[in-house]
């Protein structure tokens, strides 16, 4: 687990076998003094809650744009109908 210092803003590794021993708080190597470890985010029964768009639904226009003189053209070709095939069902090529 990696772990910032409050004090000096040095990221240090803790191993599970050092979380373990919480009797001595580890060290930071940069300065020295104790890192502070919580538990972690308590988290509620009800933290996310599914919502639908309104209409119209939010969208994207996803472009493959190259120049003229670019190399490799047809590399770029090739991409544009690899791309262009393996789109899902519900979305339209333009």
């Amino acid at each position: 687990m990696i772990v910032d210092c409050g004090a000096c803003s040095a990221q240090n590794f803790v191993s599970r076998e050092r979380l373990a021993a919480r009797d001595v708080p580890p060290i930071c190597w940069k300065c020295g003094r104790a890192l502070a470890i919580d538990a972690g985010p308590r988290v509620s029964k009800k933290t996310v809650e599914i919502r639908p768009f309104k209409s119209p639904p939010p969208g994207r226009t996803i472009g493959l744009v190259w120049r003229k003189r670019a190399p490799f053209p047809e590399t770029f070709e090739r991409l544009a109908a690899t791309l262009k095939a393996s789109l899902p069902s519900e979305v339209e090529p333009v």
